[in-house]
């Protein structure tokens, strides 16, 4: 056991056989893919769901790995992209910012979107 890394009071506790780095780690990696495995559920059930009820919805996938877990596809009609990911509060708080700037003036959706549209086409967006 490598106790250069631990605290003085974790490694003391660890020397008594109370605490195991190897045991907390194995902890950790057990908790990780019992949330991995939920995170995997919840986009399929989003794939599914799109797949089955929503009209015109094409290219449905998950990407359970990313940064934020998602789900992309596009509707054929338009080609307009969806990303919906899962437990992305800031996400969240942005649209309710923007969409409080929209109600304030209508001119700032369009302003948005041209910005938007600039940033994909210079490749300075952090979207793809």
């Amino acid at each position: 056991l490598d106790r250069s890394c631990l605290s003085s009071a974790d490694a003391s506790l660890a020397s008594m056989g109370e605490v195991s780095s190897d045991e907390e780690s194995m902890d950790s990696v057990s908790v990780g893919c019992e949330r991995h495995q939920v995170v995997e559920k919840e986009l399929s059930l989003i794939v599914s769901v799109l797949r089955q009820y929503v009209q015109g919805c094409v290219g449905v996938h998950s990407i359970p790995r990313a940064r934020r877990p998602l789900v992309r596809c596009r509707f054929k009609e338009d080609s307009t992209r969806l990303d919906i990911t899962l437990n992305n509060r800031l996400a969240l708080e942005n649209t309710r910012l923007l969409k409080c700037y929209s109600d304030l003036d209508q001119r700032v959706r369009l302003l948005a979107y041209t910005i938007r549209t600039w940033a994909r086409s210079h490749s300075v967006s952090g979207s793809s």
